[in-house]
């Protein structure tokens, strides 16, 4: 009884565990970003800026995030992990504490500050320090992603495949997935920003909305734990479809509120509820489906060529919305955002999952009666590691 207790772990096992609990961690912290909702209505008011230029204060951090991302990725081949880690402290602290400056002093210095320095900290380590941490648990990939990355999406290829470039580009699946992730971008953007300025504009009283606006977090993390469940029991390709019918049906019916006017505030609640869910779960679902068409790449490709698309998207959403009056028009703005949906759906039938339960939906179009079974070339099954969030 006198001696010494043997510690219940190793050194390299506690190394792990806090890497996994200070991962976490950083990514709660990111989900700072997702805030920029609810504070649109106060910010608007307080930089004198019309609702249609307020989608620039997410778009800038989704352009920063998707150019640093495959920078972060590249320049870890020579900067350590902690020195990757310190600078997005730097940059994500430092640009929130001098927001508090910047909130005073226009848009533009608000968007560098708030915007555009959290979003390169973001991006230095949004892949680095979950690729650091499956290091530790290389057998629990899919258990640490599904941990960690709970609030954001991510383009990771944890299988590390490097080919010949062109033989890449040779996939359709490497296309339609470009195609998906720039057009995914903007109903992120426009239901983010514009969901509490919408409710303002309907006649809803500012407690309530700041009540659903609280409460969306729940539905967001309920949609990517089930599309998580979803992905690991059913692939990719019937989850993917089935979320964006629902998103897609949530933002038509989106215009109804203000047209209903006061009485609609449990049709708004819903379709914010909801539209938070779906965009969730089609983060993680078109993450999946991500690491299906990129395989071929490296980690360094799959983020160039996924985050170019993103950057170019907010960009052009961001340009075009704020020279429209998108308050005097919701319903046109919504419908195009709907339309938008459509799209994404078409999109999605067109890809091939050779591990979907469902076989009328592995093919293009549901044309699976003359597909070979592409399993065995190595295509990871549902649930197994190769997915990201």
């Amino acid at each position: 009884m006198g001696g010494r207790r043997r510690c219940c772990c190793t050194r390299e096992q506690g190394l792990g565990i806090l890497t996994v609990v200070g991962s976490y961690l950083l990514e709660f912290s990111f989900g700072h970003s997702n805030t920029i909702g609810n504070l649109n209505t106060y910010l608007i008011l307080h930089l004198g800026v019309t609702t249609s230029e307020s989608i620039w204060f997410l778009g800038s951090t989704v352009v920063a995030q998707s150019i640093f991302t495959p920078v972060g990725e590249l320049i870890s081949q020579w900067v350590p992990y902690v020195g990757l880690l310190f600078a997005t402290v730097v940059f994500c602290s430092g640009g929130t504490f001098l927001t508090m400056w910047s909130i005073n002093n226009g848009m533009v210095a608000f968007l560098f500050t708030n915007s555009v320095l959290f979003g390169i900290g973001m991006g230095l380590s949004s892949t680095v320090t979950l690729k650091r941490t499956v290091a530790h648990y290389p057998q629990r990939s899919e258990t640490i992603v599904r941990i960690e990355k709970q609030s954001r999406q991510a383009f990771v290829n944890f299988k590390n495949i490097k080919r010949n470039f062109k033989e890449a580009v040779k996939k359709p699946e490497i296309h339609i997935m470009n195609a998906l992730n720039f057009l995914n971008v903007i109903p992120r953007m426009a239901i983010i920003s514009t969901f509490k300025v919408y409710g303002k504009a309907t006649g809803f009283d500012a407690i309530s909305l700041v009540i659903v606006a609280t409460l969306n977090g729940i539905f967001n993390c309920v949609g990517y734990v089930i599309a998580r469940l979803a992905c690991s029991k059913a692939s990719f390709k019937a989850p993917l479809v089935l979320f964006l019918l629902l998103l897609t049906t949530l933002v038509g019916l989106f215009p109804l509120v203000k047209k209903i006017g006061l009485e609609s505030f449990m049709l708004y609640a819903f379709c914010v509820f909801g539209l938070h869910f779906a965009m969730a779960a089609v983060n993680v679902v078109i993450a999946v489906a991500n690491n299906e068409a990129i395989a071929p790449l490296s980690d360094f490709g799959t983020n160039l060529a996924f985050c170019f698309c993103s950057a170019s998207s907010a960009i052009t959403f961001s340009v075009t919305t704020s020279y429209q009056a998108i308050d005097q028009h919701y319903d046109i703005f919504f419908w195009f955002v709907a339309g938008v949906g459509v799209l994404e759906i078409i999109l999605a039938l067109t890809l091939e999952d050779m591990a979907c339960p469902l076989k009328l939906m592995r093919g293009r179009f549901f044309a699976s009666s003359k597909l070979k079974n592409k399993e065995s070339e190595g295509r990871p099954q549902a649930g197994e590691e190769g997915t990201a969030s």
